[in-house]
């Protein structure tokens, strides 16, 4: 309705219409931008329990889900290994040899086991907690096999889905508000650390990577969040009269005085804010307009219908 007033104005205004000119001036748009996206963790978080030993399951004192330290029980467990520490251990025991002490307790703590009479458990490398449980009880395992992958909670980030549009708008170091879905009191902040340069074909979004989250206990691997990005800093803008804002073929223009006699220049440009009285906008040629340019406030739409019959 708008643009067919604008265009009915213009065919309608006489060859003679008075043009008022207004100077341009800048601004920032106070915005956000608005996405989702899940927790996961950042490059070392996760970490493997690796099987230092052949060997079988007989009992399982971790699960998923479960917090683990360091040095604690993980598995039960049999093996030859297992068996011939233990027999080393006992004797070295018995005779009361210092060296044969040591080397059996060396030899426990390179294969990260706690081996007494009658058990043998694994004992876990690392603290977090229990993601994946890769054995079952009975299951039997070879050197180098996975028994178990633990997180560390405290090195978790927010990857972020940002649709193919925006992401030009998106710079490392903006300040990121972020909400956890599954409890909207639950706030916190992060500051943009890192933009993939990769587009998923299916979604046409990148992939925006935040700085390390708070301590927050209790925050679940992808667990969805949403986010606000501060686009202040990215979206500085210029302010004109709206009455200075032409629309032709579904784009928008500003007519920019000229030096001399020679006539204006439509210049191109997106809205961002539109009041009554003043518009924010962008030009698409940030060198096109900027701050103290003059463009037609009043007369823009019989300027613009001039100069584009000479073109």
């Amino acid at each position: 309705m708008r643009r067919a007033l604008l265009l009915s104005l213009a065919l309608a205004a006489p060859a003679s219409a008075e043009v008022r000119w207004a100077q341009v001036s800048s601004g920032e748009l106070h915005s956000a931008l608005r996405v989702a996206g899940k927790i996961v963790p950042r490059e070392g978080a996760l970490r493997v329990e690796s099987a230092r030993i052949q060997g079988r399951v007989t009992s399982i004192h971790k699960r998923e889900g479960d917090p683990v330290r360091a040095g604690e029980l993980l598995f039960s467990v049999s093996g030859p290994e297992c068996f011939s520490l233990a027999e080393e251990k006992r004797v070295a025991q018995e005779q009361n040899i210092q060296e044969l002490i040591d080397a059996a307790r060396h030899r426990e703590k390179q294969l990260n086991l706690k081996v007494s009479e009658g058990s043998c458990d694994v004992l876990a490398a690392y603290s977090g907690i229990v993601a994946k449980r890769a054995v079952e009880l009975g299951a039997a395992f070879n050197l180098g096999d996975a028994l178990a992958t633990v997180l560390d909670t405290s090195d978790l980030t927010v990857e972020l889905e940002v649709p193919e549009r925006d992401l030009s708008e998106v710079s490392v170091g903006q300040r990121v508000k972020l909400q956890v879905a599954a409890d909207k009191g639950r706030e916190f902040s992060a500051v943009v650390e890192h933009i993939l340069p990769t587009i998923d074909p299916a979604t046409r979004a990148g992939k925006v990577r935040l700085s390390g989250l708070p301590p927050v206990a209790g925050l679940p691997m992808d667990a969805l969040v949403f986010a606000e990005i501060d686009m202040r800093e990215s979206r500085r803008i210029l302010k004109v009269p709206t009455s200075a804002v032409v629309f032709d073929k579904d784009r928008q223009f500003v007519l920019k005085r000229a030096a001399g006699d020679r006539d204006p220049v439509p210049v191109p440009v997106e809205i961002l804010n539109e009041a009554d009285k003043v518009s924010s906008v962008r030009p698409y040629d940030p060198d096109a307009l900027g701050p103290g340019d003059q463009v037609a406030a009043k007369g823009a739409l019989f300027l613009f219908s001039k100069v584009r019959a000479k073109g």
